[in-house]
């Protein structure tokens, strides 16, 4: 471990441009594992890098030295874990019915407001981050809190957004809903006249929903931020730069901003080999099936959805990999002899396999990523938020078919999936979008780096932000322009209705005398 120090500290004396960084993960499962990546490629450049993460079990000690960057972890306590676990459970419960709403997000937010209060309230753990003086945070802006954190130490940050670009509105992304789709809205590129009106309207309906998202946190605000003048949608403008995790082998061609930079993926990769055992497992004649519905749903509780799925893939001749947490399997429910389920699968290992067939997924994006970078065909199931898009996506592009997960039946599922297995189209279409993803000009970690060194050696990213971050709502979106105009048509339609009057009153006199004469 000594080695590795003087090595990052030899690399930072010979490029003379080694800053200390803090990347922060607040949320759990990709989210971490996607800030886990960044800190390493930052860390391989030669920066000072500490990763600061909320974990729901304590740990014993305050750091820990891993990848050459530095783990902090921070905890609640108490019992918190217990009332994550229940609030978690019953809004994958309600997802895995089909019934997830903007009722349901809120309560994670609401988590997640408690969690930011918590940590503004721990007053010793503020003290070690600010003692230690780093010069760029790099935040996961999907939990809020992470804006309030920078705010509160004083330091200027990146944004990194896990997924795509449905924030586009905050940051003032040119978002034309004639073909940039809304987020929600389930909806292509390609619309027809129905299509763009509900697009205009989920488009407007984000913005109300939106707000009601951002005030969720607003006590935390005001407990500790009081007297001063703050909301999330400024302290978004703040970000020195945003970096999305996502490219346009997924997403749609649209314009960006400046200060906005599409990357790729941080977790799709080449792949490594695979533990013996699950070698052994998936080798087979036919090739095998990874079923994975992600971080939030590791076990599916709604045992009639768990026996229609392995009733299906019983009668599949491939072999079938699912990650399920193996106490909560149905009682008596017998895994059929092609059927195995893990606590935790290598899936990105899994699907560079030469053997996979196709991949059973939530759509969660980082999933998605690795599906298209090793080329694999996708049946998505998507369960909430951002994940129906995301399977739309790929849907469009010819690599992936979508079944409700509410409404699964099996007849349904076994059709899909030979559709997916026996269609040669699927798989070519999976490897069209896969080099999209590989053959970009720069990789992942390359844009990074370069970018954040970019920002560290300018000395904040202010050049590339628009100036509609400093204008006011009425300027920004010409309420003032159309008011003026608006004021302009009426008179001008009012002085044509007088002078049209006029002349009429004038002229009916002379036609009068003209008759009176005529006589």
């Amino acid at each position: 471990m000594a080695k590795q120090i003087w090595l990052v500290l030899l690399t930072c004396i010979s490029v003379g441009n080694c800053a200390k960084l803090l990347t922060v993960a607040l949320m759990g499962g990709s989210h971490t594992l996607m800030m886990e990546e960044i800190s390493k490629i930052l860390a391989r450049e030669g920066h000072s890098v500490s990763n600061f993460h909320h974990v729901l079990n304590s740990f014993d000690e305050p750091e820990i030295t891993r990848d050459n960057y530095t783990y902090i972890p921070w905890s609640i306590g108490g019992s918190y874990p217990e009332i994550h676990r229940k609030v978690k459970y019953a809004f994958v419960q309600n997802a895995l019915q089909g019934k997830y709403s903007l009722h349901w997000f809120f309560n994670i937010l609401d988590l997640h407001a408690y969690e930011c209060d918590k940590l503004l309230s721990d007053s010793d753990v503020l003290t070690r981050l600010r003692n230690k003086n780093f010069d760029l945070l790099v935040i996961e802006a999907f939990h809020f809190c992470t804006f309030l954190l920078a705010e509160k130490l004083q330091v200027p940050f990146v944004a990194i957004y896990g997924t795509s670009a449905y924030n586009a509105r905050y940051i003032h992304m040119p978002s034309n809903p004639s073909y940039v789709p809304a987020f929600m809205s389930h909806l292509t590129d390609s619309m027809n006249f129905l299509e763009r009106l509900q697009n205009a309207w989920v488009q407007l309906r984000n913005y109300f929903e939106g707000r009601m998202c951002f005030s969720r946190f607003d006590g935390v605000i005001r407990k500790h931020f009081s007297g001063e003048d703050i909301n999330l949608e400024d302290l978004q403008h703040k970000a020195e730069l945003w970096i999305y995790n996502t490219g346009f082998f997924l997403e749609y061609p649209r314009p960006l901003q400046p200060n906005v930079v599409f990357v790729g993926s941080y977790l799709a990769k080449p792949a490594e080999s695979l533990p013996q055992e699950i070698e052994d497992f998936v080798t087979s004649e036919q090739g095998f099936i990874v079923v994975a519905l992600g971080t939030m749903a590791e076990s599916i509780t709604d045992q009639h959805l768990v026996k229609k799925m392995t009733r299906v893939f019983s009668q599949l001749p491939h072999k079938v990999i699912w990650r399920f947490n193996n106490s909560s399997w149905p009682p008596g429910l017998s895994l059929p002899s092609n059927v195995k389920i893990y606590k935790w699968l290598p899936q990105n290992d899994l699907l560079g396999h030469p053997q996979v067939q196709a991949f059973i997924s939530h759509g969660g994006i980082n999933s998605l990523h690795q599906a298209v970078y090793h080329g694999v065909p996708v049946l998505g199931m998507a369960l909430f938020y951002d994940q129906m898009d995301n399977i739309i996506r790929l849907v469009s592009k010819g690599m992936a078919l979508s079944i409700s997960v509410g409404e699964l039946e099996e007849e349904t599922l076994r059709t899909k999936l030979t559709q997916l297995l026996t269609n040669p189209s699927f798989k070519q279409n999976a490897i069209r979008t896969s080099k999209q993803l590989r053959f970009q000009p720069f990789t992942t970690a390359e844009l990074t780096s370069r970018w954040i060194e970019s920002i560290l050696k300018v000395g904040s990213g202010a050049h590339l932000k628009p100036h509609s971050y400093q204008m006011p709502t009425y300027q920004l979106y010409l309420l003032d322009v159309c008011g003026f105009a608006l004021v302009a048509v009426v008179l001008i339609v009012f002085c044509a209705y007088q002078v049209l009057r006029s002349l009429i009153h004038r002229l009916r006199p002379t036609k009068a005398g003209k008759k009176e004469k005529a006589t």
